[in-house]
């Protein structure tokens, strides 16, 4: 292998993950598909160039037939046919057994949007699969808890979401057409034993979602903590009986055109201070978070990835650079935003105390908040200029 060369510090558990065979494995696809991928990187910029030009986002027309086309997908593992309740998260080592030991039918190990892409957390992820998978995972937290496997487990099918070359979307009708299992959305709140009646309340929403989701037709649902397993469970139980989906079920012919997906107008909802604030107060904390190798976080109790972050400063995004007036009158302007940030900022100083805030990356947080969220281009994702920020 003279032409990779690894520079990464020295990961604990990294020995069987960089093997010769590995690192042959990874430099033959670069050198396989390399260019291909700059090229279909270079046509995405094109592309979003001409939608902004143009105005319009429509479904391609050299593309019709194969939409039209009628045709499944592969043939669905039995390991995967029940997948009514799903959880996600990051590959540390409490996380994966917290997974393994949920009860969900599969685990998606997310190496993307859960996690802060470190050196250390990408290598010590794989390796803390392979322990998962021989079973000898386990975890101390420095406070002394121990996080093992029960003996008892049944552990879960465990699929892993690498770091992609691409992004994908996905609709209900689609899935079942194609043959596709069509699952929910993400559950994300934390269950808190201090506040009974928050948790009272919140696990009320998370059964009405995951009961509307099941009634809407969906095979299963996913869930960000162990707690909503149950919930979820129960909501499928219901509909799916003994059955582990429901993709035999007759699909109705539906046309989605794109002027229905692009209604923006036609959505419930408007634009406030408080939305604004809320999207500021969340995008820092995570990104903060992520700078320190936090991928998967509780802000508020609910749990965020980096998905969230990206939706924060893009509204934020869209509203300054399309003038926004706020419910209350006031226009959405950068040196708005700013001012917003630097109070945030100094509500969190005082909240922490100096010695905590001036440990964390808050400063450095505050600064890429603005930059991807006020700079005249937008950034295809927050975390690349944040990559440079990572230790």
């Amino acid at each position: 292998m003279p032409d990779i060369e690894v520079t990464g510090a020295h990961v604990e558990g990294a020995e069987p993950i960089l093997t010769p065979q590995a690192l042959d494995f990874v430099a033959g696809l670069q050198r396989r598909f390399g260019a291909r991928r700059e090229e279909l990187l270079v046509a995405r910029s094109a592309r979003r160039e001409e939608i902004s030009r143009t105005g319009r986002l429509d479904f391609l027309p050299e593309t019709a037939e194969i939409r039209a086309a009628e045709w499944k997908v592969a043939e669905t593992p039995a390991a995967l046919l029940d997948r009514r309740v799903e959880i996600t998260g990051p590959t540390d080592r409490k996380m994966t057994v917290n997974a393994l030991n949920s009860g969900a039918q599969v685990w998606l190990a997310d190496f993307e949007d859960a996690t802060t892409p470190t050196w250390s957390n990408l290598v010590q992820g794989q390796a803390n699969l392979i322990d998962a998978f021989e079973r000898r995972i386990d975890f101390t937290s420095p406070e002394g808890k121990e996080y093992r496997l029960r003996p008892d487990a049944e552990l879960p099918t465990v699929v892993v979401r690498p770091r992609g070359w691409h992004l994908e979307e996905r609709h209900v009708q689609t899935c079942h057409r194609r043959g596709a299992h069509a699952i929910g959305g993400m559950a994300t709140f934390i269950p808190s034993r201090r506040d009974p009646a928050v948790n009272e309340a919140a696990l009320a929403k998370v059964a009405a979602d995951k009961n509307r989701e099941a009634g809407d037709g969906f095979d299963g649902s996913w869930v960000a903590h162990p707690d909503l397993v149950p919930v979820c469970r129960t909501a499928f139980d219901s509909v799916l009986g003994d059955r582990p989906n429901r993709k035999d079920w007759p699909v109705e012919s539906v046309e989605i055109t794109a002027e229905q997906l692009l209604d923006v107008a036609g959505t419930e909802g408007a634009r406030t201070e408080r939305g604004l604030h809320s999207a500021i107060a969340v995008g820092l904390r995570y990104i903060e978070a992520w700078l320190r190798g936090h991928g998967a976080v509780g802000i508020f109790n609910l749990m965020e990835d980096v998905a969230t972050a990206e939706i924060s400063r893009s509204q934020i995004w869209q509203w300054v650079h399309n003038d926004v007036v706020l419910e209350g009158g006031e226009k959405v302007t950068a040196e708005l935003v700013r001012r917003l940030v630097s109070e945030e900022l100094s509500s969190l100083r005082e909240s922490l105390g100096d010695a905590a805030y001036d440990a964390g990356r808050w400063r450095q947080a505050g600064a890429l908040f603005e930059q991807v969220a006020l700079d005249g281009d937008f950034a295809d994702f927050l975390t690349v200029p944040g990559y440079a920020l990572l230790d």
